[in-house]
């Protein structure tokens, strides 16, 4: 009889702790997610903060050269990129840009021009990797305007490996076509 008892108690303890470990294991899994979607809520409240002040910016800046030269340099250094390059037109670039990491990435664009034009979306942001003097960068690569007719380019560079998240770069395809928007229709 008291084996039974015993029987009964025992399982009935292991079955509680059981329970307590495994309840134990889902509240931190859960801990961790809410963690996990914290980080993203405040990456994309510091994002949609950037977004904010280059509205604003845009609104105080009138003059579209100014505002153009401020916007390629905050997003250089929000997005951490090492250069904002604007091509006009592929076919007519010239070479002397004035730091090694341009003309390289220029060299590239010219040999890759056709195929590149092909690959890229309307206004959309296509990734790149390259290696220029055993040194690897990522190349962000928008078209200047979505008609086919052309051809003019908005290059990022940064050092590999690409440190941007998903939305980051939704952010930077954004901050991009403000850009785009303002160089062409001021």
């Amino acid at each position: 009889m008291y084996i039974f008892h015993y029987i009964i108690l025992s399982v009935s303890t292991l079955s509680l702790l059981f329970i307590y470990f495994y309840s134990f294991y889902k509240l931190q899994k859960k801990e961790e997610v809410i963690i996990e979607k914290n980080k993203q809520l405040m990456q994309i409240y510091l994002n949609s903060q950037f977004i904010n002040k280059v509205l604003i910016d845009s609104l105080k800046i009138s003059y579209s050269l100014d505002f153009c030269c401020f916007l390629i340099e905050q997003i250089k250094e929000y997005y951490n990129l090492q250069e904002l390059i604007i091509i006009d037109s592929v076919k007519y670039i010239s070479e002397d840009y004035s730091t090694p990491i341009k003309s390289s990435v220029i060299k590239f664009i010219k040999k890759e021009n056709y195929a590149l034009l092909k690959m890229l979306p309307g206004h959309g942001l296509k990734q790149f990797n390259i290696n220029i003097n055993d040194i690897e960068y990522v190349l962000y690569i928008s078209k200047l305007a979505s008609t086919k007719q052309s051809n003019g380019l908005i290059i990022g560079i940064e050092f590999a490996p690409c440190l941007l998240s998903k939305d980051d770069k939704i952010n930077l395809e954004n901050a991009i076509n403000l850009l785009k928007n303002r160089l062409f229709y001021e």
